[in-house]
């Protein structure tokens, strides 16, 4: 092939090329929208596993409902494994600020959020933590999302006088929030005849709950409450069944910690605000399970979070987005209903009863109430 035929094949090459890229649809930038990360602390690994799992399955559904297309901010999400451990969920939001940038972490339980605090108000990170100890929410930039320990007493007052109880014991971890929902129901307790027998304070980490049965069979009341998260309330139920003892149980949130649930069949427990028939429906169909380990409130924080940030899409001073929260949240419509924002950083959302059947926690309707409460 001479040389002149291989100038003109050049010069076809290129101007074949040049028509196509004529053709070629222009290329697209990348999203030039600025980045909100939130972070999530849960327990990932260990006895809790389930609760970042079902986080995993509450951050899915929030995203298919989130209209991303249109949001002035892109929005990205890191799980940090907290094991359940107060140290352990510290460290793990230090590094979520320091390293991942977070505007705000997501957290459940009041041990978790105690620990996480005081890293999220001195780093200025917005955190929202589905804990019952008021504690948590101290500070400018902490809140906690749950149905209120005095919500939570009264509910279960409800129930105790519809089962016309007189008499209670009461065996609970030692522990800032089970001290503080114990409390209010002492408080609410007074205004009704039901007699408070005994309580019986136990440390975490304990085994043996026999001796402890023991005493309680003796004290006879008409129904024990039982407070423990797991795995200690898994083995308080397995050594009552193994005791013979036929004394009704009932719990606040405690049931709604198991893993086999089949150990409170037949049991009555008051829960936080339950996700909304709507988002069940599309849980059970994701997760294949009815129990949704407080993916709700996964839900309903990135709700909050989200309709925040973008309320305000020029800002990056996260006391702005908090006090957004503050005033905007009263009334909003989310995964557990409408919630109410009460002082001290508190949103609220009303507790409701449960029962355990067939392994699975059913909702109760409303009670007719005794007149004298």
């Amino acid at each position: 092939m001479n040389k002149k035929v291989l100038i003109i094949i050049g010069i076809v090459v290129i101007a074949v090329a040049v028509a196509l890229s004529a053709f070629r649809p222009a290329y697209k930038s990348a999203d030039p929208r600025p980045v909100i990360t939130i972070g999530i602390s849960m327990p990932m690994t260990g006895d809790s596993a389930r609760f970042g799992k079902a986080a995993r399955h509450g951050v899915k559904l929030f995203f298919e409902d989130f209209d991303a297309d249109t949001a002035h901010h892109k929005y990205k999400i890191v799980f940090e494994d907290n094991r359940s451990q107060s140290s352990t969920a510290a460290t793990g939001a230090r590094k979520m600020i320091a390293a991942d940038r977070v505007r705000a972490i997501i957290s459940l339980m009041s041990h978790i959020g105690g620990a996480i605090n005081p890293v999220a108000e001195r780093s200025r990170v917005v955190h929202i933590s589905a804990s019952l100890d008021p504690a948590v929410a101290r500070g400018d930039y902490n809140f906690i999302i749950v149905s209120s320990a005095r919500e939570q007493a009264q509910k279960a007052i409800q129930h105790l006088q519809a089962q016309n109880v007189k008499t209670i014991v009461i065996a609970h971890e030692i522990s800032s929030a089970q001290q503080i929902f114990i409390d209010a129901l002492k408080s609410e307790i007074k205004k009704t005849g039901i007699e408070i027998k005994n309580t019986y304070p136990i440390n975490r980490d304990e085994r043996d709950f026999r001796p402890i049965l023991q005493r309680i069979a003796r004290d006879a009341p008409n129904m024990i409450l039982a407070q423990f998260r797991e795995p200690e309330i898994a083995i308080f139920l397995r050594q009552y069944h193994q005791s013979g003892i036929t004394i009704p149980l009932f719990s606040v949130e405690s049931f709604s910690f198991l893993g086999d649930k089949t150990l409170a069949e037949g049991f009555y427990y008051v829960a936080n605000a339950p996700g909304s028939a709507e988002f069940e429906r599309r849980y059970e169909q994701l997760a294949g399970s009815s129990a949704t380990d407080y993916a709700e409130y996964v839900h309903a924080s990135l709700q909050i979070l989200t309709a925040a940030f973008e309320a305000n899409p020029n800002t990056d001073d996260n006391a702005i987005i908090a006090r957004t929260i503050l005033e905007q949240t009263d009334g909003m419509e989310t995964a557990i209903g409408v919630v109410t924002v009460c002082p001290g950083g508190i949103i609220d959302a009303p507790a409701v009863l449960r029962k355990i059947e067939n392994g699975a926690p059913v909702l109760i309707r409303e009670q007719i109430l005794d007149s004298r409460y």
